[in-house]
């Protein structure tokens, strides 16, 4: 390159060239944490207490149906053990004159 095509190039740059200066207005920055609002251990716990209540519950009602159906069971037999007994007398009729 000759000093002329130096010279040239040197004053397009001054003619076309453009400067942009980008600055922060403030150096501070804001910190943003975001925490579980229901950690995963919490969760687990609950779950698992939520689970016995429901599983307690359906326990207890079918231990009760267990204990309703012999209870019929045993009334049932023992009416038609009462019945076939003959402890029941039967009704004569009385004539009074």
């Amino acid at each position: 390159m000759t000093d002329n095509q130096n010279q040239s190039t040197i004053e397009y740059m001054r003619n076309n060239h453009a400067a942009v200066l980008i600055s922060y207005a403030e150096l501070s920055y804001e910190l943003i944490e975001e925490n579980l609002a229901y950690p995963g251990v919490d969760f687990i716990a609950n779950l698992g207490g939520t689970m016995g209540v429901c599983l307690g519950a359906s326990l207890l009602t079918l231990i009760e149906l267990l204990e309703f159906i012999i209870l019929k069971i045993t009334w049932t037999i023992s009416k038609k053990i009462n019945n076939n007994s003959g402890s029941v007398m039967p009704i004569r009729k009385v004539f009074v004159s």
